[in-house]
């Protein structure tokens, strides 16, 4: 499958497992660390028209305000019993179970975007099972609920539909469609068809140096995350933290001038007063407290969680404000949360850009 090369949002997807610690895992053959894939069901509200492809569609699960936009690429797999499906089948009111991976920084943008790494459409045959999850050695999952026995009739398949019987499935996120299990635990199934997701390390090296190297399109062999070494996550975190510092900032639109962008621990800090003046707040500094006031009603200061937002009690983010030669830089959540903004990034085809916006999501 030939895609366009997007090497910074590879290295986002890449990056979270720097953030959960559990890379150890992911590059072995054989983990019980689980897959990195989440899980989110619901029903289908839209599906966007663009042409030649479906790129998004929304998913509404069944609490209020569930609700996630799902981005689709030319990587993204839609699983039926039958097999693999062309993603523009799936259509308003249809139900669907979707994995994604969680991003290395999150956004504030509500409804969340993510990218859709597999759709399964939930069978209501109670004889054909979908199953997604990680499998060890054994060919037992990660929750030893399923215990994969193949056989010359399994199809098995990277998830670009060309042949994968020549892949070892020991340690790799796999779809797998079957018919019967056994009572046991785990269950044990001779299923009929196996989807791969994981490329092999090797296969990983190789796909990387590529795409680091390569200016126009890249084979990619399967979707899902590669499985690097230490040394080359480093380096693309590195990467990515440098292309978000010297990224341009957009607020409703306009480009404004502002101070460069900070990563620190993985969370995106943002200059304060070159943003919300741009939305029109008037700044008021503080000395003696070190706090920032942003009109009559909104207070903030450095090193202190809460966020004071007139008479309302106090907001508790993840992540204080810092105060940098002489500037004060506040986490990008600060936007969402407390000014009730859509707050985001995107890095695409060696492009970074940070965007403020109203909300418009009703």
């Amino acid at each position: 499958m030939k895609i366009l090369k997007k090497t910074k949002i590879l290295a986002v997807i890449l990056a979270i497992t720097m953030v959960l610690g559990s890379f150890s895992a992911f590059a072995s053959n054989d983990t019980d660390g689980g897959s990195f894939y989440a899980r989110f069901e619901g029903s289908v509200t839209y599906v966007s028209d663009n042409e030649p492809y479906v790129n998004h569609i929304t998913v509404e699960g069944a609490e209020d305000y569930e609700i996630i936009n799902f981005i689709i690429t030319e990587n993204t797999l839609f699983m039926t019993v039958e097999g693999i499906k062309p993603v523009e089948e799936i259509s308003i009111g249809d139900e669907l179970v979707v994995y994604f991976i969680e991003p290395f920084i999150s956004t504030m943008i509500f409804p969340p975007q993510r990218e859709a790494s597999v759709f399964v459409r939930p069978t209501r045959d109670a004889a054909q099972t979908i199953f997604f999850g990680r499998f060890n050695n054994e060919l037992v999952s990660d929750d030893n609920s399923l215990k994969l026995n193949v056989s010359e009739d399994t199809t098995i398949l990277r998830a670009n539909g060309t042949d994968g019987s020549d892949v070892a499935l020991g340690g790799r996120d796999l779809v797998v469609v079957y018919t019967i299990s056994t009572r046991s635990i785990p269950a044990q199934t001779t299923p009929e068809l196996i989807v791969i997701l994981n490329p092999t390390p090797e296969m990983s090296k190789e796909l990387m140096a590529e795409a680091m190297e390569s200016d126009g399109y890249v084979d990619f062999e399967a979707s899902g995350p590669l499985q690097l070494d230490q040394e080359t996550i480093e380096k693309l975190n590195a990467q990515l933290q440098e292309d978000l510092k010297n990224a341009p900032i957009f607020v409703r639109g306009e480009e404004i001038a502002a101070p460069e962008t900070l990563v620190r621990n993985g969370v995106v800090f943002l200059p304060l007063r070159a943003i919300v003046e741009a939305l029109g707040y008037d700044v008021f500094w503080e000395e003696e407290t070190r706090s920032v006031a942003l009109g009559a009603g909104i207070r903030l200061q450095i090193g202190s969680y809460e966020y004071t937002v007139g008479r309302m009690a106090p907001i508790t983010l993840n992540n204080a404000p810092i105060l940098v030669n002489g500037l004060t830089y506040v986490p990008m959540e600060f936007f969402g949360e407390v000014l009730g903004l859509d707050a985001g990034f995107m890095i695409e085809y060696n492009h970074a850009e940070i965007m403020i916006s109203d909300r418009y999501w009703e």
